[in-house]
């Protein structure tokens, strides 16, 4: 198949030649019949002389010409039956003008049998109306690609999913047709779907590990209340007890006082212990106070100044949501500590709409995002993850010397929107690779 351009410099040259032919003839034909003078002969001699090395040139262009166009057809049959791709070529109807070789190799069928075919012949019965919509959209858009994914139905009975791209070049002259081509990735489609299926088993996997990490949280919280509390009471008790046997020693009285306000303090860390493992302050206290304690708790054993705006109430947040984001920031603010070297932070919590959002930002020395991400850094991981098993995204964006800003966005509800399309889109990628 020649390209318009290239066949009409042929017919010029084959015209020409034709045209300077018929002229040597006629000039033979005159110095026959015609009585001519020596000059007369030596100019009309330098006339043919010149037309045949015009003729000469005209027909070597006329070889290299030929020679392009077979080394072209050769390039291009080669790429049509050896590439990924397989190549149609349709009429406005969708009946089938042509089809690369490639068809038999990649999807078992013979070219002969293109004529017979139209757009809907090897789609899956139900994709038919999905064709039938696509191809008036490709009609009515001339020159826009339209990218699209069919079940398709190989010569062995299988089918097989194509990524097809179809464009639509019916004013192209060189082309008049529609073109679709298509590709087989039934094996990427798979490779993607065992992907996602694997990192629904990592979430699982990830969620259990929270789960377990809150439960053990909680028991932690539980045994230093019950265990260390108690004992902790239990001996200030027999302290104070003993004090009264020791009244008059001065020196005595001055240990069992330090250790009473040792035990004190004792007893002051074991409870913000357990309030900051336990998940029980979210259902005493509700997220924003809890969320304004720890932020009390991180300036008073860091000194670093923290801004908290909480302007909202709590009864609509789902507990899980609450504790999400109490985890949340928990961890930006021990990040703030341990490798911000801030002169100040924030912390605020609003909403919008069905949306919970939460900003923890800081005036810190910031970092590359993209090398804490290459590093994974178990601090943002598990920031991520805890939004993402509530249906929310974290979003972390910080520049070296800028500081460092952390936007968590949880849905209110808890994330049963977000779970039921989670298992919509499942049943979809399944029945897609299962046809």
């Amino acid at each position: 198949m020649q390209a318009p351009a290239q066949s009409g410099v042929l017919r010029r040259l084959n015209s020409q030649l034709t045209v300077d032919n018929q002229a040597c003839q006629s000039q033979k034909e005159k110095m026959k019949d015609q009585a001519k003078t020596k000059q007369q002969l030596i100019d009309e001699l330098l006339q043919l002389r010149l037309r045949a090395d015009r003729l000469e040139g005209l027909a070597k262009d006329q070889r290299e010409l030929v020679s392009r166009l077979e080394q072209s057809e050769r390039l291009f049959r080669g790429l049509t039956n050896n590439g990924l791709d397989s190549i149609a070529v349709l009429d406005r109807e969708g009946r089938i003008l042509y089809a690369s070789p490639s068809i038999e190799r990649i999807w078992n069928r013979r070219v002969a049998e293109a004529s017979e075919w139209d757009k809907f012949s090897l789609v899956h019965p139900s994709e038919h109306s999905r064709v039938a919509r696509g191809w008036v959209r490709v009609l009515r858009q001339p020159g826009v690609p339209l990218r699209a994914e069919y079940r398709v139905l190989r010569g062995d009975g299988s089918w097989r999913i194509a990524e097809t791209v179809t464009t639509n070049l019916l004013l192209d002259p060189s082309i008049r047709g529609i073109v679709v081509s298509f590709r087989d990735i039934t094996e990427r489609k798979r490779a993607e779907g065992q992907l996602r299926r694997s990192e629904a088993e990592l979430r699982l996997l990830s969620q259990q590990i929270l789960e377990v990490a809150e439960k053990e949280r909680a028991r932690i919280a539980r045994d230093l209340h019950d265990l260390i509390g108690s004992e902790l009471a239990f001996f200030q008790m027999k302290a104070s007890l003993l004090a009264t046997h020791i009244k008059g020693n001065q020196a005595a009285e001055q240990e069992m006082a330090e250790l009473l306000a040792l035990s004190q303090r004792i007893q002051a860390d074991c409870h913000r212990i357990v309030m900051t493992l336990g998940s029980t302050m979210i259902d005493d206290l509700g997220l924003m106070r809890s969320v304004e304690w720890y932020v009390e708790e991180f300036e008073r054993r860091t000194g670093i100044p923290c801004a908290v705006d909480t302007p909202i109430g709590d009864a609509e947040i789902d507990k899980a949501v609450a504790m999400a984001a109490y985890r949340i920031v928990q961890e930006a603010l021990t990040n703030v500590w341990k490798h911000a070297n801030a002169s100040e932070a924030q912390v605020e919590i609003s909403t919008i709409g069905n949306t919970l959002k939460v900003r923890i930002s800081d005036d810190g020395v910031g970092f590359d995002t993209e090398g804490r991400a290459r590093a994974h850094s178990l601090g943002l991981l598990s920031m991520v993850e805890r939004a993402h098993l509530v249906g929310g995204k974290v979003r972390i964006s910080s520049k070296p010397g800028r500081g460092t800003q952390v936007v968590a966005r949880l849905p209110l509800d808890g994330g049963s929107s977000h779970k039921s399309a989670t298992a919509q889109r499942r049943m979809h990628d399944s029945s897609t690779t299962r046809g």
